[in-house]
């Protein structure tokens, strides 16, 4: 831990057709990718990557989703360090350290690799829900990060320190937005993500690896109506569903709503309170959902 990784390799395996990226990276037989390895590693204080590598290849064994359960365990984690959970309500002996200046991957490793596997028998079968259902039975919900839908479901975003991936979109958890650290107005920025909506969707029901965008994307512009259409119908079924992206509801997800925009905007989005995030967040919405033709 603390110790720079000179000379790193790994070896890499592609989809079967020839190609130059390096898509499918295993290291000891693990498949180790950024999101997966941040959220079942530093995110929850893990540091030792033999750590992280045994504990991926855990829940991609229980077919569990390591991005998605990183976000519940960081929540718990930070709960049980501030003692806002009792580790008696898990039968712990030790808590987890969640302080990078004094971090114990050995520690968190094995209280998560309880957890887990808890979860998967059953006997933690809170931790087996929603973040957001997770998050209001042990009265946490401020810890929390996610975008609600409707009013029981949620999605918690990639791990990459963008403002698209938070916003109201079609669907989360992909990357059907804009993802770099930038804040732009709110009209022009709806304006880009919707066009990465779109060709995001395109790519993915094409069948053509998002790797190669950069030079597809200009030959499938004839198929954006019909893309569109799609999209529209997607919208639709999440509405009947009860399942609409609203407003952020947590404190820590406005923090960090409040943090990009310090780190990122200027003039008018640079200092904001509440107030100014909800205006930005409704005309972002507003232009979003026109662009695509979403009434």
């Amino acid at each position: 831990e603390g110790k720079l990784i000179k000379n790193y390799e790994f070896s890499s395996e592609t989809c079967g057709e020839r190609c130059v990226a390096a898509c499918k990276k295993f290291e000891s037989k693990v498949k180790l990718d950024y999101e997966p390895a941040e959220g079942l590693g530093p995110f929850i204080g893990i540091f030792d990557r033999t750590y992280i590598k045994d504990l991926l290849h855990l829940v991609d064994s229980l077919g569990m989703d390591a991005i998605y359960l990183g976000n519940v365990i960081g929540s718990i984690f930070e709960a049980l360090s501030k003692g806002i959970i009792s580790k008696d309500k898990f039968s712990l002996d030790e808590l987890p350290s969640m302080d990078p200046r004094n971090s114990n991957s050995e520690r968190n490793f094995m209280i998560a690799r309880y957890l887990v596997e808890g979860i998967a028998s059953g006997e933690f079968e809170t931790l087996g829900k929603n973040l957001r259902k997770i998050a209001r039975e042990f009265n946490i919900l401020d810890l929390c990060v996610y975008v609600p839908h409707g009013e029981e479901f949620d999605m918690t975003p990639n791990f990459y320190w963008s403002l698209g991936l938070i916003l109201p979109v079609v669907m989360h958890g992909k990357y059907f937005s804009d993802y770099h650290s930038v804040i732009e107005p709110p009209e022009s920025y709806a304006k880009l993500c919707a066009e990465r909506t779109v060709f995001e969707y395109m790519l993915d029901n094409l069948g053509i690896c998002r790797f190669h965008r950069g030079w597809i994307e200009g030959r499938i512009k004839s198929y954006v109506e019909d893309a569109k259409y799609w999209i529209s119908k997607l919208w639709e079924y999440k509405s009947k569903a009860n399942a609409i992206p609203t407003y952020w509801e947590t404190l820590r997800t406005k923090e960090i709503v409040r943090q990009l925009f310090k780190e990122y905007g200027n003039e008018e989005w640079k200092d904001v309170d509440e107030e100014k995030i909800r205006e930005y967040w409704e005309r972002w919405r507003k232009v979003y959902l026109g662009e695509l033709g979403i009434e």
